[in-house]
């Protein structure tokens, strides 16, 4: 099974990224479950170190949920406060990866977008998602409430993975009667390739 994470950063983020950065880098490199991770803005222009960043996206595969979502919670991102609320997803239709492998391959030379959707075609999904509940650090609030707000009991339903000129390019979605849902598009920093990628 496959857990997508959707990390919400805490209103003390910035503070504590930074410090906190090289430690949780050396924790999802640890990771064998580790299929897709990135920080998420929205701006192109935004630094892996913290400014412009304001979530984060996990995604770990494994055999057991609780074990997986337990390995996520160790993450010294959510340990340390630099997370607000985590969104747990089952993700599925995801495209095939061999023992170890990864999702994309964010350290080649390009802009990465990520695009989550509530509504659309169920045949035209890259991915799916499935709602299983959600984490909160506790005392500390999020800095960004679009992201938390989900659509509806079931969240978020699709998730795309792709590359684009800019984000101005990668929001702009095809017209029709199935795009009816709320969407959010955001920039991956292409530095965060560095730990989805094992050589």
């Amino acid at each position: 099974m496959i857990l997508f994470a959707l990390c919400a950063d805490s209103v003390d983020a910035p503070a504590l990224r930074p410090s906190l950065l090289a430690e949780h880098g050396a924790y999802l490199r640890s990771l064998d479950a580790l299929r897709f991770s990135a920080p998420l803005a929205r701006r192109d222009d935004a630094l892996v170190t913290g400014e412009g960043i304001e979530s984060s996206v996990i995604i770990l595969e494994g055999d057991d949920w609780d074990d997986i979502v337990a390995t996520l919670l160790a993450d010294p991102y959510a340990a340390g406060g630099v997370w607000a609320r985590i969104d747990l997803y089952a993700l599925s239709g995801s495209p095939h990866m061999p023992s170890g492998g990864h999702m994309v391959d964010l350290t080649r030379a390009t802009r990465w977008y990520m695009h989550l959707d509530s509504a659309g075609d169920e045949g035209a999904r890259t991915m799916s998602l499935d709602r299983r509940g959600e984490w909160h650090s506790g005392s500390r609030a999020a800095s960004s409430l679009d992201i938390l707000t989900t659509p509806g009991p079931a969240g978020w339903r699709e998730i795309r993975i792709f590359e684009a000129n800019d984000l101005a390019s990668a929001s702009v979605l095809p017209d029709g009667p199935d795009r009816t849902g709320l969407s959010l598009t955001f920039a991956i920093p292409v530095a965060a390739g560095n730990w989805t990628r094992r050589g």
